[in-house]
């Protein structure tokens, strides 16, 4: 299941919208019969989607890499493996150093080799906007992105919490086995739990 959840009327400044988030996830989380639950910016196989080159030792990558920002917990959420490292954690903040999780075709394309973990890259930016390194902390399993007719391309994930400017909204994946006559009443709950100002729309992905 996932949840469009929208807070904009609640005009929270920048500074607090993280632990909104989070406070929202982990109300979700405690919801009797959810398996598991992450936060996400862009559900895959929306139709949406965030792309740029990245910049590996001062030069541009003219590779078209896919990105997203997603909360601990996501892989597990969508049952993508982890290959090699780890998961974004609560050590992951606003004010700890940039990490990043890529797929395979990410570090096959990008440099070359599955053997990525501890090298660093830049997203590639406008002159004059603020360019940040990050360091790959983890390698996941290749995963579709647009569509599933697509290519596999390269795909690197952020932590949810290093955004230094988060949208007042987000999209939870809730996984569970629970028919959703009854799971959604018990989430709706959960959320208005956290603030009654939040809207919250809901979608299935079956398979």
């Amino acid at each position: 299941l996932i949840a469009d959840i929208d807070y904009t009327r609640l005009q929270l400044p920048q500074e607090q919208r993280d632990r909104f988030r989070q406070n929202l996830l982990e109300q979700v989380r405690t919801v009797p019969g959810v398996t598991s639950a992450a936060a996400i910016d862009i559900v895959p196989l929306s139709g949406s989607g965030w792309n740029n080159n990245v910049v590996v030792n001062n030069k541009e990558n003219d590779a078209n890499v896919n990105m997203d920002r997603v909360s601990s917990g996501y892989f597990e959420t969508m049952k993508i493996p982890i290959l090699a490292g780890r998961d974004f954690n609560s050590n992951d903040t606003a004010h700890s150093p940039k990490v990043a999780i890529v797929n395979q075709e990410f570090a096959r394309k990008i440099f070359g080799s599955e053997d990525v973990i501890g090298r660093t890259f830049k997203i590639a930016v406008y002159k004059g906007d603020p360019q940040y390194e990050f360091q790959i902390v983890g390698i996941v399993k290749n995963t579709k992105y647009y569509d599933l007719r697509e290519d596999l391309d390269p795909l690197a994930y952020y932590p949810q919490a290093q955004d230094d400017k988060p949208y007042p909204g987000t999209w939870i994946m809730v996984s569970s086995q629970l028919p959703l006559s009854s799971l959604i009443p018990s989430l709706q709950r959960a959320i208005g739990n956290v603030n009654q100002g939040v809207s919250v729309d809901f979608q299935t992905m079956d398979a």
